[in-house]
């Protein structure tokens, strides 16, 4: 089984101790360890004096269709960019004069990849990138926590992008670091939070759960992976499991943590820059219409009788339940919806889909019932299979690629073969062999 990447609960040592799971002395540029085994040590990276690994390749003119992010450091450089946003060079400058010199050509790269790539990644619809583009400066300017999260994000975005394991490793390192830097400061903040500090709070959570979404994503994938190549004695299978539901859970915790900022500062934020992000008025009623609609709303509806049957005692637990589906069956009638009705500034012959609808479900969850996930209740598990149906619809972001599959299969081993029967329809809906699963 593959080694798990750090994410934002890691500690802040380098990236080679996290990998060997040891204790980092975080000296600078290079922690003991590193400087014992004469291994580059990723905290030169930051170092700031001109002495990073990040130095000018010889490779520009690589032919390969894959990203060389390190390797193309003039690549936007004639580009023209709207003066005050992130495609500012001069915004850029100012945002990077932390880092070495060496290095501010290939950081202002990443930075390029966010606000023309990345953003579009957040939310959908060209207000909602401008909104970002416009308004991270500023914010990123004020508190460097922010700055982290763009970089972390960025850097991890091209980590997908590129077929270089090389530089998928520099990304990731960059990325993991950056993000527990990030964090660092941000833990801080969040315990005060203010009108004035709520919109970079928004920003930086934004950029975290995204992070997250991208590592556990590789995790569970990984996961699966390793026991699609062999099959695990039932000690590592169950390891195995552990570790998905782990990340599955971690993923829904990050979607959460959102409201510590949104539920006091809602109407602020969304009163400012940030309102096409957070705009939602244009949603249609949760309500099934079509025939397949109203199906797929009985379908899940009789999911009830996992709970509600004759002779089965009651449970306090049976209220989260009844709340996870009640808001499972709004969310996947509102996803429907939204697939039938037309996005705010579409032209005629566009079909922007707003995706993340599909994490409205997440937010709605009440902490118990993760903590059903984590306890292994099938009932929970049976519900989240066919959530799965949801992130499924999404073909174009890059930090739910695969993710419906992982919290399918992760529900099919944790449920066992003999309740296989509760999630058969999603098992034929996301096209998954069910003994396949008991074969691994």
């Amino acid at each position: 089984m593959s080694a798990r990447r750090a994410h934002p609960k890691s500690r802040l040592g380098c990236a080679d101790c996290k990998r060997r799971r040891i204790k980092c002395d975080q000296k600078r540029p290079h922690c003991m360890n590193c400087e014992k085994r004469g291994l580059k040590c990723s905290f030169v990276i930051f170092d700031p004096v001109p002495q990073s690994r990040l130095s000018v390749s010889s490779q520009a003119e690589e032919t390969k269709p894959s990203i060389h992010v390190f390797a193309q450091h003039s690549l936007y450089t004639d580009v023209p960019a709207p003066v005050g946003t992130l495609l500012d060079g001069k915004i850029q400058g100012a945002l990077l004069e932390g880092f070495a010199v060496d290095d501010r050509p290939r950081m202002k790269i990443v930075l390029h990849h966010f606000a023309t790539k990345t953003v579009r990644t957040f939310s959908p619809g060209t207000a909602s990138d401008v909104a970002w583009q416009e308004f991270l400066p500023s914010l990123a300017k004020q508190h460097g926590y922010v700055l982290n999260g763009i970089l972390a994000v960025g850097c991890l975005h091209l980590s997908i992008l590129t077929n270089e394991i090389s530089e998928r490793d520099d990304y990731q390192d960059i990325a993991a670091n950056q993000m527990n830097t990030g964090m660092a400061q941000y833990r801080e903040e969040v315990q005060n939070i203010t009108t004035s500090n709520s919109e970079a709070l928004f920003a930086f959570s934004t950029t975290m759960t995204t992070f997250v979404l991208g590592t556990a994503g590789t995790e569970c994938r990984n996961a699966l992976d390793s026991m699609k190549k062999e099959r695990l004695p039932e000690d590592q299978r169950e390891d195995t499991t552990t570790l998905l539901i782990q990340a599955i859970c971690r993923i829904f915790r990050a979607v959460r943590g959102v409201l510590v900022i949104l539920v006091p500062c809602y109407h602020h934020i969304r009163s400012g820059k940030f309102k096409p992000v957070l705009d939602r008025d244009w949603w249609p009623s949760p309500v099934p219409i079509t025939p397949e609609e109203l199906e797929q709303d009985n379908k899940l509806r009789s999911l009830e009788k996992l709970w509600a049957q004759p002779g089965k005692p009651y449970e306090y637990c049976f209220d989260s339940l009844r709340r996870a589906l009640k808001d499972l069956r709004d969310t996947t009638a509102l996803v429907s919806r939204l697939a039938a009705s037309p996005f705010p500034g579409d032209g005629p012959n566009d079909e922007t889909f707003d995706w993340t609808a599909i994490m409205g479900w997440l937010t709605h969850l009440p902490l118990e019932f993760i903590s059903l996930l984590e306890e292994r209740r099938m009932e929970a598990w049976v519900l989240m299979a066919h959530y799965a149906l949801l992130p499924a619809k999404v073909k174009v972001n890059p930090w739910l690629d695969g993710l419906a599959t992982s919290i399918f299969m992760t529900s099919a081993l944790v449920i066992g073969k003999e309740n296989w029967e509760w999630i058969a329809w999603p098992a034929a809906v996301l096209k998954i062999d069910l003994e396949d699963v008991h074969a691994e």
